[in-house]
């Protein structure tokens, strides 16, 4: 866990391991990741990140037919 600058972190913070903290962290707050998020939008994140590789294959696949429909 990193802090940067001056910060306030609120009473009963939770904050994953390897968290980078950035900005000030409210009460009760649970933060995780690198740069800091609360940890629904960290999890969301890292939910559609492994879906990338994925993602990347339809939009090429995609553009492919769009091409050659165009063509």
């Amino acid at each position: 866990v990193g802090i940067s600058g001056h910060l306030r972190v609120g009473s009963g913070v939770v904050i994953g391991g390897g968290t980078m903290v950035h900005a000030h962290v409210p009460d009760n707050a649970t933060v995780m990741g690198y740069p800091s998020a609360p940890w629904q939008e960290w999890n969301r994140s890292v939910h559609f990140i492994k879906k990338l590789p994925q993602l990347n294959k339809r939009v090429k696949a995609l553009e492919k037919e769009m091409g050659e429909k165009k063509g």
